[in-house]
């Protein structure tokens, strides 16, 4: 047995689904809302490591095995901090790109719409309506979603309406991961369109049920191995019920097992990397908060390091401040030029 067959992904998505364990009721109710009579779009709220971008994997990869009839959705997974979407052209081609690969290469309209170089709403919405024609529901995985919304000048109010239209028409369905739920965003960069206010929230932030916890913490490598059972009490006690510190104790106590570590080697490697992951607030005010006070750390540590030199930069500001009130002081006859000249030269005591 060898730590490279691990079973356990401490901060990395799960993209294997054997591997993937939990959130059945999550995913019935993904597929659930995909296949009602007005497809619902979903908004999956967690705080980051708390397993979003896995579940949406695990979505993309498996609902054809949870769904009748699967081959009329168009289920696609685009992460926004990897895919470039720094423009609406690019935005729109790099969704139309992930649909050709399941659009039939013998579905003459829909490939037609496809031969485009440079997209825009207009020719997406094209697109996006004609699969309805043809019976095709895209369906948008979308992690990450907030990255589009730091970039309120490229992505404004009128895009996000008209992705309103789309999912008021039933033409497309949306299910997008983020931080916080999408209309605190909305409101903090003061975007007033009604299309944050389309979607249903799963949150994320209370983690694993004991069900899901007990999941993990027994799964086994491609050759049966797994944890002892006495390791597998101790991963759930240091994990509690957080995907990631339950991933991160199964994976260091792995290493452990098979590595001839020793468990106080394994606890101190588990807080080493848990601690960052601790800090993290629940709430969206406290994460401001906790945002602000990082970031005053950060200038302290940086004043420290660079001491030297801002004490260069206040001694030079200081200095043009001096300047800056004499001579305004000169120009409205406060002072002459032979106390500037007194005051720049003094004359030494005998």
């Amino acid at each position: 047995m060898s730590s490279k067959d691990c079973p356990f992904y401490a901060g990395s998505k799960i993209t294997d689904p054997r591997f993937f364990v939990g959130r059945r009721d999550l995913l019935k109710t993904l597929c659930d809302r995909l296949t009602g009579a007005q497809p619902t779009s979903i908004n999956i709220v967690g705080r980051h490591r708390t397993g979003k971008s896995s579940l949406l994997l695990q979505f993309v990869n498996t609902f054809r095995q949870r769904v009748e009839n699967p081959d009329r959705f168009l289920v696609v997974y685009l992460s926004l901090q990897d895919a470039g979407c720094d423009s609406q052209d690019k935005f729109y081609g790099s969704i139309a790109k992930l649909l050709a690969v399941y659009i039939p290469s013998n579905n003459r309209a829909l490939q037609k719409l496809l031969t485009v170089k440079q997209w825009d709403s207009i020719k997406f919405n094209q697109l996006i309506q004609a699969c309805k024609q043809q019976e095709f529901l895209p369906v948008l995985c979308i992690d990450n979603f907030e990255e589009l919304l730091e970039r309120k000048e490229q992505f404004p109010n009128n895009f996000y309406d008209n992705l309103r239209s789309l999912l008021d028409g039933n033409h497309l369905m949306l299910v997008m991961s983020s931080c916080e739920m999408l209309d605190y965003y909305s409101k903090q960069k003061r975007i007033t369109s009604d299309f944050f206010n389309l979607f249903q929230t799963i949150d994320l932030n209370d983690g694993f049920s004991l069900e899901d916890a007990n999941s993990l913490v027994v799964l086994k490598n491609g050759m049966g191995e797994g944890l002892t059972p006495d390791l597998q009490k101790k991963a759930l006690a240091w994990g509690k019920k957080e995907p990631y510190l339950l991933q991160l104790a199964s994976q260091k106590l792995w290493e452990m097992q098979t590595d001839g570590k020793s468990l106080k080697w394994a606890e101190k490697e588990f807080k080493i990397h848990a601690n960052r992951f601790s800090f993290q607030p629940k709430s969206p005010l406290l994460s401001d908060l906790y945002k602000l006070i990082s970031q005053l750390g950060k200038w302290v540590l940086w004043f420290n390091k660079n001491r030297k030199e801002m004490q260069e930069f206040w001694a030079g500001l200081l200095l043009i401040a001096v300047i800056f009130v004499i001579l305004l002081s000169f120009s409205y006859g406060a002072i002459n030029f032979e106390q500037i000249k007194s005051l720049v030269f003094p004359k030494s005591g005998k």
